[in-house]
């Protein structure tokens, strides 16, 4: 089984009034952050995951973007003519671009079947060895999934869709009553190419569904998907980390988890990060270099810092 570490992100070159949840920033701006995103995602990753075999991929759909040299220095294989097949007019615009990625890479002759894949969003970063995922894929033929709620209730709103109304959808689609009992992120999936076929047609099925509620994301997708279906859930894969002034909570056990997912960090920590790494090599940077670059651009070990940190940049930008 050939290993990869992959994230992907689809460039809109004209401003079609795509609306994101934590980034409100002009088109080009927006690209720019989520470029140097792309970047410390294969910089924390090349360094924790180096002395193995597994190879690291980028999904796109332009040839020419920031930072392609760097990446391609640190090994990074680049997949730049995918397109967007499902897009949103406005709120969440292109993230089905995840499913675009599934089928290319089950479409693809570069890949062999039986061939493993860690699918991320790129404001996500390593913290450690991705071996234990891929020890783990070697023995399930199940995909493997991040589950970040549990305990559901049927009037949450998920997404503009109440719990309710996905599981009125599930007992129209399948003639079965199905619960809908917990979440699934979309920052983490993995698999084997080859071993979804059945899941492929249910995302198409899902992909084309007409009726209501309406589906946006791929969190929506893939939650229908799991409570049909279930997916393994491995908690030690990954966290979704909050650090907004309004929804900050960082858990003392951070540490434990492979790859941590920072929405809130984007134009943060994250871009800090950028910049204190942006001159190094990750084939030669030390994960001891790494962990101390990391906790400069973002304390977690010291929340009240950090939280202080936050509080002070909001105020600086009111005052501006």
């Amino acid at each position: 089984m050939k290993k990869y570490i992959s994230t992907y992100f689809y460039n809109d070159v004209e401003d079609l009034g795509a609306i994101y949840g934590n980034i409100s920033i002009p088109l080009n701006l927006q690209n720019l952050v989520y470029w140097k995103t792309v970047y410390t995602f294969f910089f924390t990753a090349v360094v924790f995951n180096k002395s193995s075999d597994t190879k690291f991929i980028l999904f796109t759909n332009i040839s020419d973007f920031p930072h392609r040299s760097e990446l391609e220095a640190m090994g990074v294989i680049i997949y730049d003519d995918l397109s967007l097949t499902f897009r949103n007019p406005a709120k969440w615009a292109t993230v089905k671009f995840f499913f675009d990625v599934i089928a290319y890479i089950e479409n693809c002759d570069d890949f062999s079947e039986g061939d493993g894949f860690i699918l991320l969003d790129t404001d996500v970063i390593s913290q450690q060895s991705a071996k234990p995922i891929f020890d783990l894929m070697q023995k399930e033929v199940r995909p493997i999934a991040y589950s970040f709620q549990e305990r559901i209730q049927l009037e949450e709103e998920f997404h503009g869709s109440k719990v309710e109304a996905l599981e009125v959808m599930l007992r129209e689609e399948t003639g079965k009553i199905i619960k809908v009992t917990e979440y699934i992120g979309g920052e983490f999936f993995s698999f084997k190419k080859g071993s979804i076929n059945s899941l492929i047609e249910t995302f198409q099925s899902l992909l084309n569904y007409k009726g209501n509620p309406v589906l946006l994301t791929e969190e929506q997708i893939l939650t229908i998907a799991h409570s049909k279906k279930k997916f393994l859930t491995y908690k030690p894969a990954i966290y979704r980390l909050w650090t907004s002034l309004s929804n900050f909570h960082i858990p003392f056990d951070y540490k434990k988890y492979i790859f941590l997912h920072l929405p809130s960090e984007k134009e943060g920590g994250l871009s800090k990060l950028f910049y204190l790494t942006i001159q190094l090599s990750a084939l030669e940077c030390s994960e001891m270099t790494l962990s101390a670059l990391f906790k400069k651009a973002m304390p977690l070990h010291n929340r009240l810092y950090f939280l202080f940190l936050k509080f002070l940049i909001k105020i600086n930008k009111y005052l501006k």
